[in-house]
Order: structure tokens, then C-alpha cells, then sequence
């Protein structure tokens, strides 16, 4: 793989660039002259040639370019070839290049592409992208292509949109339209009013309060990148996750309590790596998520905080580099639901008995179920799932193990939260703008049976390899600073003439 992405492709250097490089050190590189989106395509193909995963069967990636297409919202090969101001922002030239050059290698195979990187790697004058094009894709350039895909994307998506409404939609009214991220939805106690996380891409990154029946927000706190808010029972309270930096080096998710009353802010932990919390129903525990060495485990830790030389207790230990996220309390405090990634991009639902620390698990698919949420009686557990290929809200019945769609939308539902009274469900939708709030009545008797999973997913890899041996020798700082290349510089200015002579290297350490 490793081989496949750097000789094939990007580091392909000939003709001219590699008699610049024998003379002066490595300095030209011309594929990394190509476009973002095509440089960044060939990695997420190739992420989802050589993997069961990959951003090429990520359901999110599909929604974002989903809903351009259907909104005509779409984006040209000027707008992601440069610095995208439309969303998805900076993930724009993954997006669309990936998805297009799927469409290429679909028509043309994968050869093509490998030529079109040894071909470009040659020219003496780079740039001539559309040139280099036609000489391998049937005598079609990018421009062309780009413009048959984009029909070809619209079929797809009108048709997937015709089967969604015939089932009949379940879909909430839209209640934000800032746009861009807006993350974590939450019923403060009282059921009055709705807590969210809102980064607009304008603004400082925002908690905001929305009151019930009201079209405008207010803010309540200003975020550093955090999120994933949880109230007290009394309500007074917010605990939420956001970046700290911890001894003046490093920059970690900690815990933070909020006085809604007093405006005061106080933190909880230091330096632990906590994040998504959620408050006991007795307000005397915090269940939240713990970061160690890229595995994440459930762990448990006084409202209060922790003290110095505290440490979280740990309810659920992951395997090395398997993750949970989203734990959520049940309504009598026994269990906790929480979602967790497996080896073998498995993506499911567990509940975990707090006192006895024994696991339930409640999906068992490739679908990527995520974010649960409890009904107020503590019956059914709701949660997001892409088992259709698209994110929709789904309620299991636990007694029964009855599984029902709750939503049914085109462009995706996520990040579910029921008011205390079970009677009213808010989601994260999605727009070409970004993410945004919908609200909609909890309607059982709108349920819709669930359909199967819909695996188009193939197999996970699981052969293991051993690791690679690794030469160990004693650090010489000269072995890196010795030149690597060199170059000169020539200038004039009235009176004064200058000839540079630079020499370049690169001390590891």
C-alpha cells in the first residue's frame, strides 16, 4: 500500500525534475503540483481500495455531497482546486476528489491514473493537468469528466430520494440555520428550554439556549473547541468537555462545570483526557469517556471533580485501540448506554451495570450505530444509525428488542435528545450549509417498521502482520544536518549586487 500511494503516484519524479534532483538535492517533486482534490482523492481511494472501511463508504461523506447535489449546491473544479469557503470547508477537496475519482477509476480503471502520475512526474513545464488528462482517459480531460460525473451523481441521488419519500418522511421542523456545526442538543430539566453546541464558522464557538416556541438564540458560554453537555438534576449546572492546555506543552479535553446562574465557570479535572460527559440522575457521579495511549475507556468520577492524585474509575476497559463514546445514564442510575468501535469496523450499542460492571450488548452489524439517548421511563433507548445508508433516528424497545425507525429523512438525522416529558424529539439534521436543530413530536404511531441492515460493506482484513525490525543507533546530529540539497540566490539592488549560496538540511531531533 505504502508503495502503491508513494511510487505510483505523488513521488513519482522524471525527466527534468529528476536531473534537478541529482544536481542540487531533492527540490522538485512535480506531482505535488497537482491539485488538492487530486492529491487527496488518491488517498482516500486508495484508504478505501485497501480497507472494508474508508471514507468512500462513510455515510456522513455521502450526505455532505447528497444534499449539494439535491440542493444544487455543488461545487466546480475552480472552488475545490483552491481554498473552499463553502462546507465542508477544508475537507472539501477530500470529499469531492475521492468521490470523483472513484467515478474515473469505475469508468477507466486504476491504470490510467498510475500513467497519469508517471506522465505528469516528466513535464518539463507542470501545470498542463488537462493535457496530461487526455492523453490517458479516452481523450477526455477533467473538466468533461467532472461534468458527467456531476449528472451521474444527480440520477443516483434523486433516484435514492424518490425511495426515502415513497416510504412516507418522518422528518422534524428546522429550528436553527446558522449552519456550519451545530452539535449536541440537550433538554435542560424543566423541559423548558434547549441547550446546543454552535460553532458557525463566524463566531467564537458557542453553548446557546434556545427557549421553547423562540426563533432566536442566546449565548450562555463561549467554547474552546469542546462540547457534549450534560445538566445536573437541579439544572442549574452545565458539565461539558473542552480543550485545556495542560503543563504549558500539551492541549487536553478536560471537564468544566458552568454556573448557569452565576456565570461562573469552574474545572473539574486536569490533564485527563475526559470527554462527553453525563450527569448521574442523582447528581453524584459523571460518566464520561477517558483517553489512554488512542483507546478510550467508560470511566466514572465524582460530581465534585478529581482531586490531585485522583484517578477516574474505570467501568468499561477497552481492548487496545478499540473506543466508546456517548455514555448516557439510564433514568434510574443502574446502567449506562454508551456506542463502541470494534476491530472490524463494528460500530454498536451496549449497556453496561454499573454496579456489577457486567456488559449488554444491543446491535451487533457493520451499521455504525451511534450517540443513544434513554426515553423518560427508561423502556426504549433511541439512537442514530446508518443501517440504510442513511442516518435516521431508531428506537429499540429493550424489554422486546423491538426495533422501529423514528425519523425518515433525505438528508440525515443525528445526535437524537428526548424532553423530559418523552413527548418531543430534537435531532441534528443536515443542509448543503452544514448541520442544524429539528424538532418534531414524538409520534409512536408514526414508528416505521425498520428495514434490514444494508450491508454494502465488504469483509474486514484481518490478517496480522508482524511489525517491521527497526534499526537502533546512537543520535549523531550531523547525519541530518548534512546538506540534503542546495541552491543559490542572485539579486541587485542599486549599489549593491548579491550572489547566496544556500545549503539545506534537517537535524531530526
Amino acid at each position: 500500500l505504502v508503495r502503491r500511494l508513494n511510487g505510483d503516484y505523488v513521488e513519482t519524479v522524471a525527466g527534468i525534475s529528476k536531473l534537478l534532483n541529482w544536481i542540487f538535492g531533492k527540490m522538485a517533486s512535480p506531482n505535488h503540483l497537482q491539485p488538492s482534490w487530486w492529491i487527496e482523492g488518491i488517498a482516500i481511494l486508495s484508504e478505501s481500495r485497501f480497507t472494508s472501511g474508508g471514507r468512500n463508504r462513510n455515510s456522513l461523506y455521502d450526505m455532505y455531497l447528497r444534499m449539494a447535489v439535491l440542493e444544487q449546491k455543488t461545487q466546480d473544479l475552480g472552488e475545490i482546486s483552491s481554498a473552499p469557503v463553502k462546507f465542508p470547508h477544508g475537507s472539501t477537496p477530500y470529499l469531492y476528489g475521492s468521490r470523483f475519482l472513484k467515478y474515473v477509476v469505475g469508468r477507466y480503471g486504476v491504470d490510467p491514473l498510475v500513467r497519469i502520475s508517471h506522465d505528469f512526474g516528466s513535464e518539463w513545464v507542470p501545470y498542463g493537468f488537462n493535457k496530461v488528462a487526455r492523453r490517458h482517459l479516452g481523450k477526455r480531460d477533467y473538466v468533461r469528466l467532472y461534468r458527467e460525473w456531476m449528472a451521474d451523481m444527480r440520477r443516483r441521488y434523486q433516484l435514492q430520494a424518490k425511495r426515502v419519500r415513497h416510504r412516507g418522511l418522518r422528518e422534524g421542523q428546522r429550528i436553527t440555520h446558522t449552519g456550519d456545526y451545530t452539535y449536541w442538543p440537550r433538554f435542560h430539566p424543566s423541559g423548558g428550554w434547549l441547550l446546543y453546541s454552535d460553532d458557525d464558522g463566524k463566531s467564537d464557538p458557542q453553548w446557546k439556549r434556545l427557549e421553547r416556541g423562540a426563533t432566536r438564540a442566546r449565548k450562555v458560554v463561549r467554547l474552546e473547541g469542546g462540547g457534549a453537555g450534560s445538566f445536573d438534576p437541579a439544572g442549574r449546572h452545565l458539565i461539558y468537555h473542552q480543550w485545556e492546555s495542560h503543563r504549558a506543552t500539551y492541549s487536553f479535553l478536560d471537564l468544566f462545570e458552568y454556573d448557569l446562574q452565576r456565570g461562573v465557570r469552574r474545572r473539574l479535572t486536569r490533564g485527563q483526557r475526559l470527554r462527553e460527559p453525563d450527569v448521574s440522575p442523582d447528581g453524584g457521579r459523571i460518566a464520561a469517556v477517558m483517553n489512554r495511549k488512542g483507546t478510550t475507556h467508560l470511566v466514572l468520577l465524582p460530581r465534585r471533580g478529581l482531586r490531585r492524585g485522583e484517578a477516574p474509575q474505570i467501568l468499561v476497559r477497552s481492548k487496545p485501540y478499540h473506543q466508546v463514546a456517548t455514555p448516557r445514564w439510564s433514568p434510574d442510575g443502574r446502567t449506562v448506554a454508551y456506542s463502541a468501535w470494534e476491530q472490524g469496523g463494528k460500530r454498536d450499542l451496549f449497556v453496561v451495570d454499573v454496579a456489577t460492571g457486567k456488559t449488554l450488548r444491543l446491535t451487533n452489524d457493520r451499521a455504525q450505530e451511534v450517540s443513544p439517548a434513554w426515553s423518560p421511563d427508561g423502556k426504549t433507548l433511541y439512537f442514530s444509525s446508518d443501517r440504510t445508508g442513511i442516518y435516521n433516528v431508531y428506537a429499540l424497545a429493550l424489554k422486546s428488542q423491538l426495533l422501529r425507525q423514528v425519523t425518515n429523512v433525505v438528508h440525515g438525522a443525528l445526535m437524537p435528545a428526548i424532553s423530559p416529558d418523552g413527548q418531543t424529539l430534537v435531532y441534528v439534521g443536515f443542509t448543503s450549509r452544514g448541520y442544524d436543530l429539528y424538532r418534531m413530536p414524538l409520534d409512536r404511531s408514526r414508528f416505521l417498521p425498520a428495514l434490514p441492515y444494508l450491508n454494502e460493506r465488504p469483509a474486514p482484513r484481518t490478517e496480522q502482520r508482524p511489525p517491521p525490525k527497526m534499526k537502533v543507533s546512537k543520535y549523531r546530529a550531523w547525519r541530518s544536518l548534512y546538506p540534503e540539497g542546495w541552491w543559490f540566490q542572485a539579486g541587485f539592488t542599486p549599489g549593491d549586487e548579491f550572489l547566496t549560496l544556500l545549503l539545506e538540511g534537517n537535524d531530526l531531533a
